[in-house]
């Protein structure tokens, strides 16, 4: 693909980038229902001008249906390991005590082209879409399998749909505080609760070794050590969830946000 690198339609995706787009909302153009061209109102501001055109030149000059399918094998490959990997996981099963019995279809795909080393949630319709990275081997070695490395695709889906199932109960919950979403404050909520279910995931799915490695690795790296609290403080949402004292997470949302945020003050000095 380098001979196109200089094509408007690859130009206008730096310059998108360079503004701070986030990669997720690009890519969640490509599940605009209606089509990028004919979606009217629907259309994000911060879309150039033509780049849709452009793009629709892109694809026909670089001849990409041809590309891909010189490529299905390894894609099809890619898909294969990981569903072999996530046999016996029911994810919308998971989730449906933060997010009600009416999750969206979830659906993973391998992400064996953009270069991207984080998981992405992107919501498409009616769905929800993890696009999930290979694991990076070391040193110049191909990147690991999916089936290899269970806990790893476990981690990068939960933590990619949850980003997108999390978003509408998290807007809810600025709207009726006085709390400014600009200030910072609801990052450390969103990542303490991914974190979280991340854990308990693990746990419940892998068992409880996998678990414990994973916070382990995220307080040495990551500086999590209130990660544990957190795993423990959603046990007990879950438990009152099931005695029917909350409906869904987003009813627990401000009590949660409050114990995050003086979790944060206690731990920054000690």
């Amino acid at each position: 693909m380098a001979p196109w690198r200089d094509h408007p339609a690859v130009r206008t995706l730096d310059a998108v980038l360079s503004q701070g787009v986030p990669l997720r909302d690009i890519y969640a153009l490509v599940f605009v229902p209606e089509g990028i061209e004919r979606s009217g109102g629907a259309l994000p501001a911060w879309l150039p001008p033509g780049w849709p055109d452009d793009l629709r030149d892109l694809r026909e000059a670089a001849a990409l249906h041809a590309w891909w399918g010189e490529h299905h094998a390894a894609w099809m490959l890619a898909c294969e390991q990981a569903a072999q990997a996530l046999d016996g996981i029911n994810l919308a099963a998971f989730l449906e005590p933060f997010f009600g019995p009416s999750v969206p279809p979830l659906a993973l795909m391998p992400n064996i082209c953009y270069p991207c080393l984080i998981p992405l949630g992107i919501p498409a319709g009616h769905a929800v879409i993890a696009l999930v990275p290979p694991r990076v081997a070391w040193g110049d070695g191909e990147p690991w399998p999916f089936h290899e490395d269970r806990a790893y695709l476990l981690r990068a889906a939960v933590t990619a749909f949850g980003q997108v199932l999390l978003e509408p109960h998290l807007s809810g919950h600025r709207s009726n505080t006085s709390e400014d979403a600009r200030d910072g404050l609801a990052d450390p909520v969103v990542d303490a609760f991914l974190g979280g279910v991340v854990a308990l995931a693990l746990e419940q799915m892998l068992g409880a070794a996998e678990a414990r490695a994973y916070l382990l690795v995220e307080a040495r790296t990551n500086g999590a050590r209130m990660l544990p609290h957190v795993v423990e403080a959603l046990k007990g949402y879950l438990a009152a969830h099931a005695a029917g004292q909350y409906p869904h997470f987003a009813s627990y949302l401000p009590a949660f946000a409050a114990y995050v945020r003086a979790g944060q003050e206690r731990f920054s000095h000690t």
